[in-house]
């Protein structure tokens, strides 16, 4: 286009002539097409001004019929787009300042377009308007976040402004087509979140707090695009990578938005496609310790993210998660997966980036009676149920001749297995104890039945009948009522009234042998705080009461020593004040051999549950409660 005709579409474009429109969208295109920049600054003035002079419709109801109005600015945001992405950061100087004087106007017509086209579309299917919406707008805000047309003032005075950008970022992660150009908008969703994270006020104060606060069906929708790609057939694993890769970016800024990914069907499809991954890699994975498969950094990329987001959602979700995970063959995934890399591990991926921290929280989680009944299901089940005999026979053979490398996968499966039995066992004593509570919470009740229900609002205490329920009501109500409205708002579930006394038995079984170790750490202890201050005198100085803590949160019990004071922050529920008092009581009587008080840390979903626990020389243990 020569100068004298771009002049004369400039005039009839600001003119009111009924062919205005026609000018306009002429410029637009022209804009698009160019490759100089002096013609793209020298049109954009004119394409930009219509936005401050026409208003976006009142009604929603527009997806069918898309009025001309809406395609002419539509148009006109493109034009901006591209035509902005083709200029040197030298020539963004001029239009950065006008983008950024049109900026109100052109955030209302971006908050049009995606409440009226894009959010009620979610998941976006098929190629169509409300694609190229979100194609566009996308890219618009990453060009005038890059360029900082706007800046993180512009979208704090800008009513909306920085709400929209978070939700474009994810609504970019929604398009469910699996091909080429999904994996444009996953690369774009991307650029916009590395633009936000580049701007440390945006990222640490709007982002998070934004995610947060919005309500958008997004949480579904992407949990409908996992599904989708984790089903394809075949498996995408450089579109999953790039999609798992940019959503974690949302889910480690926000617990919120976590949660309510637990709550849909999150943990199932990602636990699908672990499964899925662990069967391609056991069909593929060679003898000779390569893959047969041009896709390999893509498949270990995939399983590394898949095992990130499944940690996560147990640490949110609790045990009920790791129990849905269970129930769908987790397990089974990280015993093909492992099996097949055993014998020569990918380049660069360790054992532990191989199981990530699953192993363990499952392990830590099977003081739990719902995970126990889970895996003695799978233990009974070929091949988990003897590591021993059931491993690679060319490694067997080969660890036949020399120790157990602990950072084999056979030392990982067998020390999971010692633990998990262990465990299983102890409860297995308790029960035949006749230690055990009655499953029914209604004190009065003297039904002997097999069968159990489960309150379907709190999902947390049993009984045997509808009638034990009703007479249990007036003492349940309000714990169901709180637990309910937990539950609701994507809270984890807290553990069950038996299994909080299966810990508090465990707790006093398990240290019955345990006090002269305890007493000697205790004794280090001292001697270490003495050495540190050089001016107490040992023989003039009081023993100070001290308190160990035995930590069973993990797969490796920990050890340590802590004043009465930090063991108290510890306890929950008045247990520490039952516990100081009776503490008190037998020392003031001076019965001997009373001592140490020990805290004992279980796994719990909300927080680590801690029981105190009363040592006694001849007695065994003392648990007080």
């Amino acid at each position: 286009m020569d100068l004298i005709h771009r002049e004369f579409l400039k005039k009839r474009a600001t003119s009111t002539r009924p062919d205005a429109d026609d000018a306009l969208k002429e410029l637009c295109s022209e804009a698009i097409e160019t490759e100089d920049p002096s013609t793209y600054i020298d049109i954009l003035p004119t394409i930009v001004s219509p936005l401050s002079t026409r208003t976006p419709p009142s009604t929603a109801k527009l997806l069918n019929d898309v009025p001309p109005d809406v395609k002419l600015v539509y148009a006109i945001l493109e034009a901006i787009t591209i035509g902005f992405s083709k200029l040197q950061s030298t020539d963004q100087h001029g239009p950065t300042i006008l983008l950024r004087t049109y900026w109100p106007s052109i955030h209302l017509w971006i908050l049009f377009l995606v409440k009226t086209y894009i959010e009620p579309s979610i998941p976006l299917y098929h190629e169509g308007f409300e694609m190229e919406v979100l194609w566009t707008v996308a890219q618009l805000y990453c060009h005038l976040l890059s360029s900082e047309a706007v800046r993180v003032r512009e979208l704090r005075s800008t009513p909306g402004a920085a709400n929209m950008v978070v939700r474009v970022h994810i609504y970019t992660l929604c398009v469910m087509n699996v091909s080429s150009s999904s994996l444009e908008y996953y690369r774009t969703s991307v650029a916009l979140i590395s633009l936000m994270n580049h701007n440390w006020e945006f990222w640490v104060h709007v982002y998070p707090f934004t995610l947060h606060d919005i309500r958008i069906p997004a949480s579904h929708a992407l949990t409908l695009v996992l599904a989708h790609l984790s089903q394809e057939r075949p498996m995408n694993c450089y579109v999953l990578r790039q999609w798992l890769y940019t959503l974690w970016f949302a889910v480690g800024t926000c617990s919120t938005f976590m949660q309510r990914l637990v709550k849909c069907r999150f943990v199932y499809f990602i636990t699908h496609l672990l499964t899925r991954i662990s069967q391609y890699v056991a069909s593929n994975y060679q003898g000779t310790g390569t893959f047969d498969s041009k896709n390999t950094d893509a498949i270990l990329d995939t399983w590394k993210e898949a095992l990130k987001y499944l940690s996560e959602t147990f640490k949110y979700g609790g045990y009920d998660t790791i129990l849905l995970s269970l129930d769908y063959g987790l397990l089974s995934a990280l015993w093909r997966f492992s099996r097949a890399t055993d014998r020569s591990p990918p380049d660069g991926y360790t054992i532990d980036e191989i199981y990530g921290d699953l192993l363990e929280m499952i392990a830590t989680a099977s003081f739990y009676r719902s995970i126990q009944k889970a895996l003695k299901k799978i233990f009974r089940k070929h091949p988990l149920g003897n590591p021993e005999l059931e491993w690679n026979p060319v490694e067997k053979a080969r660890l036949e001749w020399g120790p157990v490398d602990k950072h084999q996968s056979k030392h990982v499966w067998l020390k999971f297995q010692d633990l998990v039995t262990s465990r299983i066992t102890c409860r297995d004593k308790w029960i035949s104890a006749g230690l055990e509570p009655r499953p029914c919470v209604y004190e009065k009740c003297t039904t002997s039945t097999s069968k159990f229900l489960r309150c379907s609002s709190c999902l947390m205490v049993y009984y045997c009948s509808r009638a034990c329920q009703k007479y249990h009501w007036s003492q349940h109500r309000n714990a169901c009522i709180n637990d309910a409205a937990a539950l609701t708002e994507g809270l984890t579930r807290p553990a069950e009234p038996r299994d909080l006394k299966f810990f508090i038995w465990f707790a006093s079984d398990a240290l019955k042998d345990m006090r002269n170790d305890l007493v000697a750490l205790q004794d280090i202890y001292r001697e270490t705080l003495r050495l540190q201050d050089s001016t107490s005198d040992p023989e003039e100085s009081p023993l100070t009461p001290l308190v160990n803590v035995l930590d069973l949160t993990s797969m490796v019990t920990r050890r340590s020593v802590v004043t009465f004071q930090e063991a108290a922050g510890m306890v929950k529920n008045g247990l520490w004040e039952i516990t100081d008092r009776a503490f008190s009581l037998l020392t003031a009587k001076k019965v001997q051999g009373v001592g140490p008080i020990v805290v004992v840390k279980f796994p719990h979903p909300i927080e680590p549950y801690a029981v105190p626990v009363i040592l006694r020389e001849k007695e065994g243990s003392h648990p007080q409660y």
